[in-house]
């Protein structure tokens, strides 16, 4: 058995992963810089490691002792979300991954949790593993924790836009049935889905891959425009209006306006030629989690 070590093990994704793991009878060390995180961690069956990702600190040797590093730490998404925030979240991200890398084995497998936003806006055009980066808002963060970490085991994992009961897109459904949101631009851009507990197994699959960069997603993306009047239609309320990206700046950042306005239409990756293929649907996930969204005033 290997020892695993994992950061952001508290988010999303993280609990997923952290739980597969354990599952599979693997030792996992995670890092929490708060006595909160710490007792998650804790409840979930890990060895919990106190330190943050930003500052040099003990906790590196434990992160140095590891066969696996798991990085899933990149910063949280705040709205609203401007340039100058999102410039200095991407400098935190590589400074958070150098720390991480500080120490141990260059060799050893280091897997991190990245975006497909790192592919930046391609439009209609198909974007494959192979495309060459052009980030633009949040995908700055995951190519700055790529680099960061670049050595001879490094496995990238860009995930889609990432769905489950709690973060960003649970925030955004939750805005939808509220009739607090508006779609950004024209609407017609690809937004590539992803459910939380088929992004813990798609790191898990890029383990046991080589090296590499791999996209992972649900397959033939939507548009912005037909996820949300999807939801909509469920739980039945009005399709919302559009916003030009420049308004909707106004309220979400610019940031986040030009993020959910990207269209990244991704194909199918070599993640599945080693065994994953997302279990959920989006059509039927986000139904749920809507329907499950608490009430706001």
């Amino acid at each position: 058995m290997a020892t695993h070590f994992v950061t952001g093990g508290t988010g999303l994704v993280g609990r997923r992963l952290i739980a597969e793991l354990l599952a599979d009878g693997q030792p996992v060390r995670a890092l929490g810089r708060t006595g909160d995180a710490m007792r998650q961690l804790e409840a979930m069956g890990a060895d919990p490691v106190y330190g943050d990702l930003s500052a040099p600190g003990v906790w590196q040797d434990d992160a140095a002792e590891a066969e696996v590093l798991w990085h899933l730490g990149l910063p949280r998404v705040r709205t609203p979300l401007r340039g100058p925030r999102a410039r200095k979240d991407a400098q935190l991200a590589w400074r958070g991954a150098h720390n991480l890398i500080a120490h141990g084995n260059p060799a050893r497998t280091v897997v991190v949790a990245s975006h497909v936003l790192v592919w930046g806006d391609h439009g209609a055009d198909p974007v494959t593993d192979d495309t060459a980066p052009d980030p633009i808002a949040m995908g700055h963060w995951g190519l700055a924790a790529e680099q960061a970490l670049e050595g001879p085991g490094l496995r990238a994992v860009r995930l889609g836009w990432t769905y489950g009961p709690d973060g960003l897109f649970s925030d955004l459904v939750g805005a939808v049935r509220w009739r607090q949101f508006r779609i950004v631009g024209n609407g017609q851009n690809r937004m590539p889905l992803i459910s939380a507990p088929d992004a813990a197994r798609a790191l898990r699959a890029a383990e046991f891959a080589p090296p590499g960069v791999y996209g992972a997603s649900e397959p033939d993306p939507a548009t912005q425009e037909a996820i949300i009047h999807h939801i909509c239609a469920g739980i039945g309320v009005p399709r919302p209006d559009r916003v030009p990206t420049r308004l909707a700046a106004f309220s979400l950042g610019g940031a986040m306006a030009d993020a959910l306005q990207a269209s990244i239409n991704i194909q199918a990756g070599r993640l599945t030629d080693y065994g994953w293929a997302p279990a959920a649907d989006w059509r039927d996930s986000l139904l749920e989690l809507s329907r499950r969204s608490p009430a706001s005033g």
